[in-house]
């Protein structure tokens, strides 16, 4: 056992329901390594009973993110900002190339809401999110639902797709439509288009995953203008948010201390993170994407490319983290 995991290992020994002959284990991801030690007594113990229990039990009081669900959430936004890199697309409405990255939807309700939050998820969201599936083979998403000052529900959306605004717009104003929504504004307004969506490249922003996960997770922890303004806002029904199933099954690099050139790889790990802390009984390590390429050439030097095939990603991305995945040596 090396320094660093000695010395991980030491500070851990002592704490409940930690099962100590178990193995120093590395859980590496695109924005973080986590290092723990896993055990066979945790889950069985009356504390993780008890805790467990009550988390069960417990009724969401506001709009705010659970510290589990907000995890969640961020290891899926940091799946799709990693794996979404800058492309030049054809937009045939606009007959020109443009640059791409991700894009950030906004979808409102055009008329003051008269049905419940779970009526609109699923008579106009769900049916949207199935259309951008069907249509335009999106696979990595995540969406997060809101109130409004007016008190209607929105949702923001964000996709690793480029879709025109118009044809965006079109398609979520006939899912609203099914609820009478759209024969309500033109009634109201005179108008006949209403302005329910809006779409921003997030392509210039220097950190898209931080972005996100500022803008969507904000958890009740969080003493951020967007926490307070959603804690104050009118509750929400049912679900605040969702991930694609694809981002849901990709798998990060796994390395347990009885591999070999495990030390290595940690070294790698505390030497070129950005920032890190250790809270009962798990040690984070937060780095750059580019740190994170770097991690999978070591990794890929060690023990091959085989996570590659067993870590749910499709033929594109593995594409993609291939080309990070050369030797050093090469």
């Amino acid at each position: 056992m090396g320094w660093l995991s000695f010395n991980l290992w030491e500070r851990m020994r002592h704490i409940e329901d930690i099962n100590i002959c178990k193995p120093l284990t590395l859980s590496i991801l695109p924005h973080q390594t986590t290092s723990y030690i896993p055990s066979s007594g945790r889950g069985t113990s009356d504390r993780f009973k008890t805790s467990f229990a009550e988390n069960f039990e417990k009724a969401r009081e506001d709009n705010l993110l659970s510290v589990g669900s907000a995890r969640k959430l961020k290891r899926a936004i940091n799946w799709m900002a990693y794996l979404s890199r800058e492309k030049v697309v054809y937009v045939r409405e606009i007959n020109k190339r443009v640059k791409f990255r991700m894009s950030f939807i906004t979808l409102t309700l055009p008329a003051s809401q008269i049905h419940t939050d779970s009526q609109i998820k699923s008579k106009c969201l769900m049916p949207f999110l199935q259309w951008l599936r069907d249509k335009y083979n999106v696979k990595k998403y995540v969406w997060k639902a809101e109130a409004q000052k007016n008190g209607n529900i929105h949702f923001h959306i964000s996709l690793d797709k480029f879709i025109h605004y118009q044809t965006l717009r079109n398609q979520w104003n006939r899912n609203v439509e099914s609820l009478g929504y759209l024969t309500r504004y033109r009634e109201e307004s005179g108008k006949f288009t209403p302005p329910s969506t809006e779409i921003k490249a997030v392509k210039k922003v220097k950190n898209i995953a931080a972005y996100l996960t500022a803008y969507m997770a904000s958890t009740r922890d969080s003493s951020s203008s967007k926490a307070k303004k959603e804690a104050e806002s009118r509750f929400v029904e049912g679900r605040l948010w969702g991930i694609s199933s694809y981002l849901v099954g990709l798998k990060g690099l796994r390395l347990s201390e009885e591999d070999g050139d495990f030390d290595t790889i940690m070294r790698f790990i505390h030497q070129n993170a950005s920032s890190s802390f250790h809270k009962d009984f798990i040690h984070c390590y937060r780095y750059s994407g580019e740190v994170f390429e770097e991690l999978i050439k070591v990794y890929c030097e060690f023990y091959g490319d085989q996570w590659l095939i067993d870590g749910g990603f499709d033929e594109e991305d593995i594409s993609l983290l291939s080309v990070g995945a050369v030797c050093l040596a090469a």
